[in-house]
């Protein structure tokens, strides 16, 4: 396991927890167009179980040992976690961050640079993943896809499905 960030401090795992309304007023406070700030609200409430499972500020599983990401992140990231990763078992360096807003920060920028969004394009030759998102239902399966699973071929369940549809229905009401 390489770190691709040598030059960032390893910290101690700190498992971080934030209350929902704090998140959703740290979004609305972000500038990213509406739909993207709702993208982010239903990755956020997905990966990090609503706000109870984080590692360093880092709710969405980021990694510092897949290779580093744009430096126009570099500010954001506070330095670099040791930890078994959920569901493979194996120790994996996490990126850390500063704080929730830089994480959100990344997060938005992330899923708007995929086209990760209602309205939006995916357009992942790595994956071989070219898709449009006109609706939910086609955002589910395009999160499935290249954020979630990495495979072209996953589809999300009828359960996944639904609960997107659910949450991207509070997301219409919360961001206007």
């Amino acid at each position: 396991m390489k770190n691709a960030y040598p030059k960032k401090p390893m910290l101690p795992y700190q498992r971080t927890q934030v209350e929902m309304s704090v998140v959703i007023q740290a979004i609305k406070k972000i500038s990213f167009p509406l739909e993207v700030k709702r993208a982010g609200y239903m990755v956020f409430r997905k990966e990090s179980g609503n706000g109870q499972s984080g590692i360093n500020f880092n709710f969405f599983g980021l990694q510092a040992d897949a290779g580093q990401w744009p430096d126009k992140y570099d500010n954001l990231i506070a330095g670099v976690v040791s930890k078994i990763e959920n569901g493979t078992g194996k120790t994996r360096l996490f990126l850390a961050f500063n704080n929730l807003v830089d994480s959100l920060t990344m997060l938005l920028d992330r899923l708007q640079h995929r086209g990760l969004f209602v309205g939006g394009q995916v357009d992942m030759d790595k994956l071989d993943i070219h898709m449009p998102v006109p609706d939910i239902n086609q955002f589910a399966r395009a999160y499935k896809k290249c954020w979630a699973a990495g495979d072209k071929n996953a589809e999300p369940n009828t359960e996944d499905i639904k609960g997107f549809r659910s949450m991207y229905s509070q997301a219409k009401t919360i961001f206007l």
